[in-house]
Formats: structure tokens, C-alpha cells, sequence
């Protein structure tokens, strides 16, 4: 392996392993608080990438402050990481749309 590549390899474990650290921490909080939300995308699928983000679904209807409480949550846990986060609301999507994220990772 070349050194470009092991370095490359390196780097992408190391962010792949605080990314699920801290996914881990967002789930287990959001879980406390009474919140549903579900890990989704690349580090679900173990598909994460040097360049990836982190995508959260959120189940629940959004009240008056659970999309700031969200992100509060995730930005907490994310800051002085460099890695960048969606929250995708799940009452924003068709219910066709949300059943195909979650089955992209089944």
C-alpha cells in the first residue's frame, strides 16, 4: 500500500470511529429525552467515507421547540469535529420517502 493510501486509510478510521462515537452519544440522548431518531446514511450502512456526514432521522412530529432541541443536540456533539450532519424530520417527507431511507439501510 502506498503511503498516500495508508494515510488516507488512517484518517478515514479515525473520523469514521469519532463520527460513531458520537452518533452513539446523539441516539442514547435523544432516546433520554423521549426522542426517536435513527441513524441513517453512510455510517449506518458502514459506508462512511473520509468526506462523509452524519444523517439523523427524526421520527417525531416537530413541536414548537424539537427542531431547535434537535439541533442543539447534534451540534453539541459534532462541534470541533469537522464533520458535517443532516437532521432529516421525518414529517417532512413522504411517507414512501421516509420507508426508503430506512430500508436503504436495513
Amino acid at each position: 500500500m502506498r503511503r498516500i493510501d495508508a494515510l488516507i486509510s488512517r484518517r478515514t478510521e479515525d473520523r469514521r470511529r469519532v463520527a460513531r462515537d458520537r452518533a452513539a452519544k446523539v441516539l442514547q440522548t435523544a432516546q433520554e429525552s423521549g426522542y426517536r431518531v435513527s441513524l441513517v446514511g453512510s455510517l449506518a450502512k458502514d459506508r462512511f467515507r473520509l468526506h462523509s456526514d452524519v444523517d439523523f432521522l427524526v421520527h417525531d412530529v416537530p413541536t414548537s421547540g424539537l427542531r431547535a432541541a434537535m439541533e442543539r443536540l447534534v451540534a453539541d456533539q459534532f462541534r470541533e469535529t469537522d464533520i458535517a450532519y443532516d437532521l432529516i424530520f421525518a414529517s417532512d417527507l413522504t411517507p414512501e420517502r421516509v420507508r426508503e431511507i430506512l430500508d436503504e439501510n436495513v
